[in-house]
């Protein structure tokens, strides 16, 4: 059996040249788009699901807090607490990380109902958070 033929290949097709490479593997700069993409995919990773999670979770904390559990639901309070959330929780995370938690925490969230209490809003607000 003839061993010359069962490694690597000592040269690849590069274009119409050919050029030796190390252990038969081309190897190309990255690409600036490609690494772009990269990083955005990774960011949108690293958003999913610990961060707008701990985001809903930490709204639901402000929200279901006993001074005003008994409270109707206001869009005033939601405000408010997403505000508190927000700086709590994202801070010090790079802008395209933190950017996608607030929408994938925003696009998990339960409308509320309506007459619907703080308190009643808050277990469906963690449940969402507990979802993602």
């Amino acid at each position: 059996m003839d061993h010359q033929h069962l490694s690597a290949p000592s040269r690849a097709q590069n274009g119409h040249h050919r050029r030796p490479i190390a252990a038969g593997f081309l190897r190309r700069a990255p690409q600036p788009q490609h690494d772009e993409q990269q990083r955005r995919a990774q960011a949108l990773a690293d958003a999913r699901p610990s961060h707008a999670a701990a985001l809903l979770a930490a709204i639901a904390d402000q929200i279901g807090d006993r001074r005003t559990s008994h409270q109707a639901f206001t869009g005033d309070l939601w405000l408010r607490a997403c505000s508190t959330a927000v700086r709590r929780v994202l801070h010090g995370l790079c802008e395209h990380t933190a950017n996608n938690a607030v929408v994938i925490a925003l696009t998990a969230r339960p409308a509320p109902r309506p007459g619907e209490t703080n308190g009643e809003y808050a277990p469906r607000l963690r449940a969402a958070a507990r979802g993602l």
